[in-house]
């Protein structure tokens, strides 16, 4: 009797355990998903600061730390691949650094062509009025998505997560 009453004792401790090694190990994948979005940000905040009082210059040379950071970002989370099967969180967010990729090589340089060119017609700037705007609705999509799905992740890891993080408060403050 006191056997097999260790024998139980035992095997839920180890359970136990690895429930909790389990919790660790998404954690982790969480908050390194979480890290290569916010060195994305990060490298964006300063162009966003140059734009926005209309060095377009300065900006101009920004557009390259934000692309080569993408582009380190897109390989970290691509080598992570999913968590136990689960690849969810991975794709949502390798689409959004996917989605900064492209904005900051193809839009954003032909943003900066039109406000940099004294000759720009009015047409011009409307486009890149509405190039802005779908910028800024796709961008919000794609991240309340994202973060639906690591609040997803988490409750099914058991693990909890900050809604809002800093990085948030300094984007709406731009």
């Amino acid at each position: 009797m006191k056997k097999n009453l260790s024998i139980v004792l035992f095997l839920t401790l180890i359970l136990s355990g690895c429930e909790l090694a389990n919790t660790i190990n998404a954690k982790d994948y969480s908050n390194n998903i979480v890290a290569e979005q916010e060195k994305v940000v990060t490298t964006i905040i300063p162009f966003i600061e140059k734009f926005n009082t209309g060095d377009i210059d300065a900006a101009r040379l920004l557009l390259e730390p934000i692309q080569v950071q993408c582009d380190s970002s897109i390989n970290v989370i691509e080598k992570m691949g999913g968590f136990k099967g689960n690849d969810r969180m991975q794709k949502k967010a390798l689409e959004l650094v996917h989605f900064y990729r492209r904005s900051f090589t193809k839009d954003y340089n032909y943003i900066l062509d039109v406000m940099g060119n004294a000759n720009a017609t009015l047409l011009e700037y409307e486009k890149i009025e509405k190039i802005a705007q779908r910028f800024q609705v796709k961008e919000q999509k794609i991240v309340q998505e994202l973060k639906e799905l690591q609040l997803e992740f988490a409750k099914e890891h058991h693990f909890e997560v900050q809604e809002k993080n800093p990085m948030d408060e300094k984007l709406e403050q731009l």
